[in-house]
């Protein structure tokens, strides 16, 4: 394998790429965890992954995930 495969391969399992997921809780629950110091910046990497997605879209996920641990 040469370095441009493994490149587009790594892009593609980062999800970098051309996927099918459509909801900011499948981008996390894809890379099994995501960890960030400043949620501004967890926000933009599942949003950057979620061609379409925005802050809120992002939020409402995540709440929605919270409540769901919760109860």
């Amino acid at each position: 394998m040469n370095n441009s495969e493994l490149l587009n391969l790594r892009l593609y399992n980062h999800l970098l790429l051309t996927h099918n997921l459509k909801e900011p809780v499948d981008i996390v629950k894809h890379m099994c965890a995501m960890q960030s110091q400043a949620w501004d910046i967890a926000k933009c990497v599942i949003g950057v992954r979620l061609p379409g997605s925005n802050n809120n879209s992002v939020i409402e996920a995540y709440c929605k995930s919270v409540k769901k641990v919760i109860n």
